[in-house]
């Protein structure tokens, strides 16, 4: 009689064990899911805020880029205009000196400027300004004693393949290098390089 009732109580203590042992398993499982949730939330913010700060990072250097580049040319443009005429060649800018033998060609090719200065028939300093990808120079025809030079912008929609200098990539087609931008978005900014009388309307010097 006493060993049927010692048994029966193991029993229920043993049943009560496992029930409770149950719940706190259970339990645990939701907090780790919880937990899961939580960390994904927090890691696709932290995801987010890293892609933003890059995008801002690129739109600073490139802003950076294009400003120094910009000033150093103009600065250089100015000087060069005073040194002689400024015609007009297929694109280019060909400036020939007061002294004889001085001749200074201007020239771009997908948003890299190269400056060559000759005396005497000798390629005496050639320079480059390299400008963010996608941006676009032209050296316009002197009219009316005025010569201009215009920097297009490249498109903020449109992720241009930069070569290793951050200019465009040169050994593809133009089509890839530059892509156009999408119909309807807002036009890329210009910016104008006036050389005011820099020559006179008859070509020659100022």
């Amino acid at each position: 009689m006493n060993t049927g009732r010692h048994t029966s109580v193991r029993i229920r203590s043993q049943s009560g064990l496992r029930l409770s042992g149950g719940g706190r398993s259970g339990y645990s499982l939701i907090t780790v899911m919880i937990n899961m949730t939580i960390l994904s939330s927090l890691l696709g913010t932290c995801g987010i805020c890293l892609h933003t700060l890059f995008r801002l990072d690129h739109k600073e250097r490139v802003t950076s880029q294009l400003l120094d580049n910009l000033r150093r040319m103009e600065q250089q443009l100015r000087e060069d205009a005073g040194r002689g005429t400024i015609n007009s060649d297929s694109g280019r800018w060909r400036i020939q000196g007061a002294v004889d033998g001085e001749l200074i060609v201007w020239s771009e090719s997908r948003g890299i400027v190269q400056r060559e200065f000759t005396e005497s028939g000798e390629l005496s300093q050639r320079e480059r300004y390299v400008f963010p990808a996608g941006t676009r120079v032209e050296f316009g025809d002197p009219v009316g004693g005025v010569a201009v030079v215009r920097i297009r912008e490249g498109s903020f929609f449109v992720r241009y393949p930069e070569a290793g200098d951050g200019g465009a990539v040169r050994n593809k087609p133009e089509a890839v290098a530059l892509p156009a931008a999408p119909a309807g978005v807002v036009k890329s900014g210009e910016i104008e390089i006036h050389l005011q009388d820099a020559v006179r309307a008859d070509g020659g010097s100022a």
